[in-house]
């Protein structure tokens, strides 16, 4: 029984790792704005548009804490937590192919 609670301890410590991982990945934001903005480059985002990809994406991050808050009660935070970086992992590898600023907008919500 000692080694099963260890066992399970660590699972509790990635998965902490995991969601705080995806926590943060919202405020990474910055670390493409350069590259969304240089003007050799692909995408030549306005700082008006990488901003206004930013804002959506923070307001609906908060918005979404007080539904999933409400999940979690019901279905426990495993599955809340497993959904939700599911849910951000697609995003962040549909936004890739995306060109325009408003599809990657609605995918870094």
């Amino acid at each position: 029984m000692p080694g099963e609670k260890l066992k399970n301890r660590w699972l509790v410590v990635i998965g902490a790792l995991l969601i705080q991982l995806s926590l943060g990945a919202i405020y990474a934001w910055g670390a493409f704005t350069g590259a969304l903005q240089d003007q050799a480059g692909d995408f030549q985002y306005t700082a008006t548009q990488t901003s206004w990809i930013f804002s959506a994406g923070l307001a609906t991050f908060a918005i979404v804490m007080i539904l999933a808050g409400r999940l979690q009660d019901k279905f426990g935070p495993r599955i809340i937590a497993v959904i939700g970086g599911l849910l951000l992992g697609a995003g962040y590898i549909i936004a890739g192919f995306t060109g325009t600023s408003f599809p990657l907008m609605l995918l870094f919500i």
